[in-house]
């Protein structure tokens, strides 16, 4: 990947380090998006010429997904979590990686509006960072399991990302 003209190699910064993780999981849930806006900054360290702080949306015919990613975040033990709304139900895992005393946890909140506050439920997650993971890995590997995601997905979330930072010389989607 070459960068746009005149531009630094990976001038994105922050996209190009968490944009793929946060992209991932949005597509894993939604598939690919029909268009995506990107609001970019450069607002920590005058002069360091990288994005530090991001903004993505990615709109689907029914939903909307936005990614915010940053370099900004104050509290470094929980920068990732994911939020997910729709009519019926809601879900919130924060954090993704277990840091210092922060375990990871879903909140799922089902039967919409009426329900209210006793329609949340929360699920401890693994305090055991990426074991299930590493353990789902080699078992692809060995051949005793298939992926999870497809060579397609990784490909549609690979084109996603070229296209959201501005380096993509593909005319076509990858669907």
């Amino acid at each position: 990947m070459r960068g746009r003209p005149g531009a630094p190699y990976f001038k994105v910064g922050i996209v190009s380090n968490l944009g793929s993780h946060a992209l991932d999981l949005a597509m894993a849930i939604l598939g690919s998006p029909a268009k995506v806006t990107t609001f970019v900054h450069q607002d920590g360290i005058p002069g360091l010429g990288f994005v530090d702080n991001a903004t993505i949306v990615l709109e689907y015919p029914e939903a909307l997904a936005t990614l915010e990613l940053s370099n900004l975040v104050t509290e470094q033990v929980r920068p990732r979590r994911l939020e997910v709304y729709g009519r019926d139900a809601q879900a919130l895992a924060c954090p993704f990686n277990p840091a210092g005393e922060h375990k990871p946890v879903l909140d799922l909140h089902t039967g919409g509006v009426d329900s209210g506050a006793s329609g949340w439920r929360q699920y401890p997650a693994s305090v055991e960072p990426f074991r299930g993971d590493i353990e789902e890995f080699a078992a692809c590997i060995q051949g005793r399991k298939a992926p999870r995601f497809s060579a397609h997905h990784d490909l549609a979330v690979g084109h996603a990302l070229i296209d959201i930072i501005g380096e993509s010389h593909v005319d076509e989607e990858i669907a």
